[in-house]
C-alpha cells in the first residue's frame, strides 16, 4: 500500500516521571494564590508539560497558568473576536466588531455559566484562578509592547472561546447567502439538485445506505442550451472550509485486538497552532492529549480507557430571515400577528481615542446583520443565541471509563455540533452526535420571508440523537459527510449542507482494504494524497476531448492527465490543471444559469452534468459536451502553462510545462501580528514550503488551511500513539519553542503522543518567600 512507503519515525519513547533525571532538571517556582497545594509541571524538550497536583480543581489552576504563560494571546483574541471587543485591544478589530457585536455572545456566555451545575462552575473559577495569577505575576510580552493591561479572566470568557468555535465551525448562514441566487431564480427541486454534494462517493460513517443522489434535471425542468442568465464573472464556493477527518478501527482490524482511533482537524493554519499539548494527572484520573487555551482539561485525546477524536457535523444551525420594514415607521418591521418594534441598543466599540458607537436592532427572530438591495432586513435566527446551547458536558470524558460512557458524555454535551468517534481499551468503537442541534419543524436552504420560518423549539432533546456501537465492518470514517440517514428530527438539521463524502470514501476505502493495521500505519492512511474526485473530472475530460485537439497546449495538457496517477503530489501539474477546469466550466455556466446560480451550485452537481454527457445540461447552443469541455480545457491549459527556461546554447526549448501542485500550494503558516512586523516578518512565520495535498484529498492542505493536528492512538498503549501538531508550544516568535514542533508536521512524519523525558520543571506554590523572585517564564 502507498502509505507504506510513507517516512514514519516514532522516535524512543522515555517515562517521565516525577523523579526521571531529576539531577538535571532546571527548578523554577511560581506562586498561585489559590492552590490547595503545591503541583508539579514538568517540561520535556519541547515544552510539552505534564501537571501533576493533589486534586483535579489544582491541576486546572495549573493548566490556566500554562496557557496564560505560553497563549494568552491567542486566547485573549479568541475571546474578544466572538464578544465584539477586538477594538479594545487592536484598532483594526473594529471592523471585525461591527458583525460581532449584535451577536450578544458575552451574553449568551454569561448566562449559559449561570446554568452550569456547581462543579462545572467552580473548574471555570478554578483556571482562571490560574489563568489571572500568571497574570498578575507579569503581563505578557506582547501586551507590554502594546501598552496595554490584559483583562483578567473571567469563567464566562471559556464559554466564549467555545461560542467562538462554534461561529467558526458553521458556515450554514454563508451557505445561505451563496444559495440565495440559486434557489430565488430556479425551480426548488432544480436549485436542490444544483445544490446537492450526494453522488458517487457518498459514505456513511459506518458504510450503510444514505438517501440516493437526486436524479439529474430533465430537459423541461432545466435545458442550458438555452441562456437563462448572464455571466459577469463567477465565483466558486471554497473547498478550504473547516472541518475534520476521524477514524475508529476495532480490534478485529487492528494487530493484536486494540482499538485506534485517528483524527486530523482541519483548521486555519497560524503560529501557533490552535491546540496546545499537554498531560494531567491527578489522584484516580489523568489525561492526555490537546487542549485549548482558554478552556481547561483537554478536548481531544486520551484518558488511558478510551480514545476520542471530532469532526465537524456540518449541520444547518441557523436560518436567514427577511424582514419587511413598517412602511409607516421604519424602527417597526411586519410579523403575522401585525407590527412589531425592534429591540435598540447603542453600544461602543474601541477604546479611548479610537472608539465608535454602533446601533444594534434585534427582532424577536435575531439580530439584524444586514439590509437587502430592495430594503428588507436580514435577521439572524442562530441555534447558539440560546444559552442552552453551550455547557461544559464534555468534561465528564475525564471520567468515562466505558465506551457507552463515553458516548453518554459526548451525547449530552451542548456546543459546536460534532461527529464523535471514540475506542476503549477492550477493542470497542463507537459513534454519535456530540453537541447541539436546533429542534425546529423544517431546513432552510437559503433566505426566507419571516412569515415563512420553521418554529423552533429550542435545542433538541440529546436522548433523540442516534448512536453506532460495535460496527459489524470494525471501521467507522467520518470526512464531514452525511453521516447516516437523517431520519425524525434529524432531517431539519442535516442533509443539505455536508461535505461531499470524497474523504470518509477514500479512509473506509483502504482501511477497510486489509487487517492488523498499527498506528504508524494509520498514520499513512492520514497523509494519503489520492483524489478520486479530481480522477473523476480527468476521466470525464479525457473521454471528451481528442488527443488530436488543435490547441497545442491543450494537447500537452491532456496528455498529461493522461499520464497521471491520481496522487496530489508536490510535482503533479494534473491537480492544477483539473482546478482551472472545473472554475472554467462553472464560468461557462454562469453563461448559462447566471452568476447568481452558479455561486451555490456545488462541485459534485457540475461534475454529474458533466459525466452525463446529457445534451439538455450542455452550456452550449447545440448541446455539445465535446465543444464545452474543448473550451474549458484550452482556457484552463492556457492558465496553468508556465515558461519554460532556455537552454544556455542551441535551439529554443518546444516544450510545454505547467504549474505544478507545489507551485502553487506553498504554506505560509504566521503569526497574527506578522503583517506588522515589516521585513522582520519571517521570524514570526514557518518556512515556506511545497505541500502535497488538496481539499478533495484525505490529506487537506491548502497555503494557509490543513490538519491542525494528526493523532493516531490506541487508550492501552500509549507508548505507540503519534500527536503530530505544526508550528510549536509558544505563542512568542522570540521563543525557542516557537517552530520546534513543525519539522514533523510539514515532513509528513511521525511524533511521539508522550512527552519525552523532562528538561525543566516548574513548582507552583500557594506563595513564594519574601526573598524568592518570581520565576517561570517564558
Amino acid at each position: 500500500m502507498r502509505s507504506a512507503l510513507l517516512p514514519l519515525m516514532l522516535g524512543a519513547l522515555a517515562s517521565v516521571g516525577p523523579h526521571a533525571a531529576a539531577e538535571e532538571i532546571k527548578t523554577t517556582r511560581a506562586a498561585v494564590a489559590a492552590l490547595a497545594a503545591p503541583v508539579e509541571v514538568d517540561l520535556d524538550p519541547a515544552a510539552i508539560p505534564t501537571i501533576r497536583g493533589g486534586s483535579r480543581e489544582d491541576v486546572v489552576r495549573a493548566e490556566g497558568w500554562m496557557h496564560a504563560r505560553d497563549r494568552f494571546l491567542q486566547m485573549d483574541l479568541a475571546r474578544r473576536q466572538i464578544s465584539g471587543e477586538l477594538g479594545e485591544l487592536f484598532p483594526e478589530g473594529l471592523a471585525l466588531d461591527r458583525s460581532a457585536r449584535p451577536l450578544g455572545m458575552r451574553a449568551v456566555a454569561r448566562a449559559a455559566v449561570e446554568r452550569l451545575p456547581a462543579d462545572d462552575r467552580a473548574l471555570l473559577a478554578a483556571y482562571a484562578d490560574g489563568v489571572n495569577a500568571r497574570l498578575e505575576s507579569e503581563a505578557p510580552l506582547e501586551y507590554r509592547m502594546l501598552r496595554v493591561a490584559p483583562a483578567p479572566w473571567q469563567p464566562e470568557d471559556t464559554l466564549l472561546v467555545q461560542l467562538g468555535m462554534a461561529k467558526y465551525l458553521d458556515s450554514s448562514a454563508e451557505a445561505d447567502l451563496e444559495r440565495a441566487g440559486l434557489f430565488a431564480t430556479l425551480a426548488p427541486d432544480v436549485a436542490r439538485f444544483l445544490a446537492g454534494t450526494e453522488g458517487a462517493l457518498s459514505m456513511s460513517v459506518d458504510g450503510s445506505a444514505l438517501p440516493a443522489a437526486m436524479p439529474l434535471p430533465a430537459a423541461d425542468r432545466l435545458d442550458l442550451r438555452r441562456p437563462r442568465g448572464s455571466a459577469s464573472g463567477s465565483r466558486a464556493p471554497s473547498e478550504a472550509n473547516p472541518g475534520s477527518n476521524a477514524f475508529a478501527v476495532a480490534g478485529s482490524r487492528t494487530v493484536d485486538g486494540r482499538a485506534i482511533v485517528g483524527n486530523d482537524m482541519h483548521l486555519m493554519l497560524t503560529a501557533p497552532g490552535i491546540w496546545y499539548r499537554v498531560v494531567l494527572e491527578w489522584p484516580g484520573g489523568s489525561m492526555a492529549g490537546l487542549s485549548l487555551p482558554g478552556v481547561p482539561l483537554i478536548v481531544q485525546g486520551t484518558n488511558g480507557a478510551i480514545t476520542w477524536a471530532f469532526t465537524n457535523l456540518t449541520a444547518d444551525l441557523s436560518d436567514l430571515l427577511l424582514l419587511e420594514i413598517d412602511p409607516d415607521d421604519p424602527g417597526r418591521y411586519l410579523t403575522t400577528e401585525g407590527s412589531q418594534a425592534f429591540e435598540i441598543e447603542e453600544v461602543t466599540l474601541g477604546r479611548v481615542p479610537r472608539t465608535e458607537t454602533l446601533t444594534i436592532r434585534r427582532s424577536r427572530f435575531g439580530p439584524v446583520i444586514g439590509t437587502t438591495p430592495d430594503g428588507r432586513a436580514l435577521a439572524l435566527r442562530w441555534l447558539f443565541h440560546d444559552p442552552a446551547a453551550i455547557d461544559c458536558g464534555l468534561f465528564r470524558l475525564a471520567d468515562a471509563r466505558s465506551l457507552e460512557e463515553a458516548l453518554d458524555a459526548a451525547r449530552d454535551w451542548h456546543g459546536p455540533p460534532q461527529n464523535f468517534l471514540v475506542g476503549d481499551g477492550g477493542g470497542r468503537i463507537g459513534w454519535t452526535i456530540a453537541g447541539s442541534l436546533p429542534d425546529r419543524d423544517l431546513l432552510s436552504p437559503a433566505p426566507l420571508p419571516a412569515r415563512l420560518a420553521p418554529a423552533w423549539r429550542g435545542v433538541l432533546d440529546p436522548m433523540r440523537k442516534p448512536r453506532i456501537v460495535d460496527p459489524e465492518s470494525g471501521v467507522l470514517t467520518s470526512g464531514n459527510q452525511l453521516a447516516i440517514r437523517p431520519d425524525g428530527p434529524l432531517a431539519a438539521s442535516m442533509g443539505f449542507t455536508e461535505a461531499p463524502g470524497d474523504r470518509a470514501f477514500r479512509m473506509r476505502e483502504l482501511i477497510s482494504a486489509r487487517r492488523g493495521w498499527t498506528e504508524a500505519e494509520l498514520h499513512g492512511v492520514q497523509l494519503d494524497t489520492y483524489s478520486h474526485r479530481l480522477v473523476r473530472w480527468r476521466d470525464a475530460i479525457v473521454a471528451l476531448v481528442p488527443d488530436s485537439i488543435d490547441d497545442e497546449t491543450a494537447r500537452a495538457a491532456r496528455a498529461q492527465l493522461v499520464a497521471w496517477n491520481g496522487f496530489v503530489e508536490v510535482d503533479a501539474c494534473a491537480p492544477e490543471i483539473l482546478d482551472a477546469c472545473r472554475r472554467a466550466l462553472r464560468q461557462q455556466l454562469a453563461g448559462a444559469l447566471g452568476t447568481e446560480a452558479t455561486t451555490g451550485m456545488s462541485d459534485e452537481a457540475m461534475l454529474r452534468m458533466l459525466e452525463s454527457r446529457a445534451p439538455h445540461l450542455a452550456p452550449d447552443p447545440k448541446g455539445d459536451w465535446n465543444s464545452v469541455a474543448q473550451r474549458f480545457l484550452v482556457r484552463a491549459a492556457s492558465e496553468t502553462r508556465v515558461a519554460t527556461p532556455e537552454p544556455a546554447a542551441g535551439p529554443r526549448n518546444e516544450s510545454v510545462a505547467f504549474r505544478t501542485r507545489g507551485d502553487s500550494n506553498i504554506s505560509l503558516i504566521r503569526h497574527p501580528a506578522a503583517d506588522s512586523l515589516g521585513p522582520a516578518a519571517r521570524i514570526a512565520e514557518m518556512p515556506r514550503v511545497p505541500l502535497p495535498g488538496h481539499p478533495t484529498c484525505v490529506r487537506v492542505q491548502t497555503p494557509a488551511f490543513g490538519a491542525s493536528e494528526r493523532s493516531v492512538i490506541s487508550p492501552a498503549h500509549p507508548q505507540d500513539a503519534i500527536l503530530v501538531t505544526p508550528a510549536g508550544q509558544a505563542g512568542m516568535p522570540t521563543s525557542p519553542h516557537f517552530r520546534d514542533l513543525h519539522a514533523a508536521w510539514q515532513r509528513g512524519q511521525a511524533f511521539p503522543y508522550l512527552p519525552r523525558a523532562a528538561t525543566e520543571r516548574i513548582e507552583l506554590v500557594r506563595a513564594l518567600p519574601n526573598s524568592e523572585p518570581e520565576t517561570g517564564s517564558r
